[in-house]
């Protein structure tokens, strides 16, 4: 939906080229970037031959219907300067790691030298979230992961508060005065459900005080990981689509013009973007070191 590609922008990048399968995505990248031909249905067939020229590839991983091995070729047949893949912290151990380790192997074979890093999202949003990064460089290059930043964040950041009102989110999201809407505190029945499936510590409440554990694209649907404390004899509530998006860095400019259900689905399968943002700047200096 676009979070790579504004990390990226954030440091003078250009997109050329996008490919999404997943429709509501799609409808979503478009309602929030408007240069249409460079938006590719990745649920159409696709030719490499076809591509622009690019410097960096961005993907998460695996993607499908484009496998790792397409990626691969991707890589093997354009010869971009540099790439970056995401995925969750079990890519890195499905398998017994073999994939994971067969993918790096793959990639140093069509001529990158290969970086990789198991992160936490609470240095950069409220949220416990651990991601693999790979990084990798044409071999004329090198990579130093850049400096971490020193910071704690809470979910008091990303919360609905009384006065803080987004017109766009009245009546969408937000009562007029930008509380949460009641229909996002869950109900008796819900509440008794989520407990009753709560076999992995799964349901929990928060305050605005914490960080959230990690929100999965079923949040809101069979998956209450992430409710909000709303006082004594109160029922808690569900995070809205608005929060989540905040919960992933995204700014409250972008646009969610899919209903609930769906935009958590591909909200909370994104990435988280100021983590882009971050490794976006070291490999703009790697970059720049390569042809100083």
């Amino acid at each position: 939906i676009g979070g790579m590609r504004l990390g990226f922008e954030s440091i003078g990048g250009r997109c050329v080229y996008i490919m999404e399968y997943n429709q509501h995505a799609l409808r979503t990248y478009r309602a929030n970037f408007h240069d249409f031909s460079s938006i590719f249905d990745a649920s159409k067939n696709l030719t490499i031959n076809t591509l622009p020229e690019f410097d960096v590839l961005l993907a998460g991983i695996p993607y499908r219907p484009y496998t790792l091995n397409d990626i691969v070729q991707v890589l093997q047949i354009k010869q971009p300067m540099a790439f970056l893949l995401e995925n969750t912290k079990t890519f890195v151990t499905n398998n017994h790691g073999r994939i994971f380790l067969n993918t790096i192997d793959d990639l140093k074979k069509v001529g990158y030298n290969v970086f990789w890093k198991i992160l936490d999202s609470q240095i950069f949003v409220p949220q416990q979230r651990e991601r693999v990064l790979i990084v990798g460089f044409q071999d004329t290059f090198d990579f130093t992961w850049p400096e971490l930043p020193n910071t704690r964040h809470t979910l008091s950041e990303i919360l609905h508060h009384e006065g803080d009102v987004l017109p766009e989110d009245c009546g969408k999201y937000t009562t007029m005065t930008g509380l949460a809407l009641p229909k996002y505190t869950i109900s008796n029945k819900g509440l008794e459900l989520s407990e009753k499936k709560n076999f992995e510590g799964l349901y929990r409440v928060f305050t605005p005080n914490d960080i959230s554990n990690n929100i999965t694209n079923h949040y809101g649907s069979s998956s209450y990981r992430c409710l909000i404390y709303q006082g004594e004899n109160k029922n808690p509530r569900r995070l809205t689509p608005r929060e989540c998006a905040r919960l992933m860095g995204f700014p409250d400019t972008f646009i969610i013009p899919v209903n609930d259900t769906k935009a958590y689905n591909i909200l909370c399968s994104s990435v988280i973007v100021p983590m882009i943002t971050w490794i976006a700047r070291g490999m703009r200096d790697e970059i720049k070191k390569g042809f100083a």
